[in-house]
C-alpha cells in the first residue's frame, strides 16, 4: 500500500496554495532562519525541492525535526500542522 504524502494532498486540495511562502524563525539565531517556497510537486527551500516538510526542515535544522511544526505561513504565522488538522476535521 502506497504511503500517503499529507503535504500534496494539502496542496492537491487547494489548502496549501502553490507560491504560498513559508518561514522559520530560530529562536535566538536569526541566521538559522529560513524561508520556503510551496510549489505543486513540495516545498522549495534555496534550490532544492524537497516532496516532505521534515526533510526540508531537515536540511535547514541539520538533525530530524517534524516539519509540520517547523514550517509557518508567512503573513499568518500559522504552523502547517494547524492546518492539517482543520483539514482533518
Amino acid at each position: 500500500m502506497a504511503r500517503v504524502n499529507h503535504l500534496l494532498e494539502l496542496i492537491r486540495r487547494g489548502q496549501l496554495k502553490s507560491g504560498a511562502v513559508l518561514y522559520h524563525a530560530a529562536r535566538g539565531d536569526a541566521d538559522r532562519n529560513a524561508e520556503a517556497t510551496v510549489e505543486a510537486d513540495g516545498i522549495r527551500v534555496r534550490d532544492k525541492l524537497y516532496p516532505s516538510l521534515s526533510t526540508a526542515a531537515r536540511a535547514i535544522a541539520g538533525h530530524a525535526v517534524n516539519g509540520w511544526t517547523f514550517w509557518r505561513i508567512r503573513g499568518s504565522g500559522q504552523t502547517l500542522d494547524a492546518i492539517r488538522r482543520e483539514a482533518d476535521e
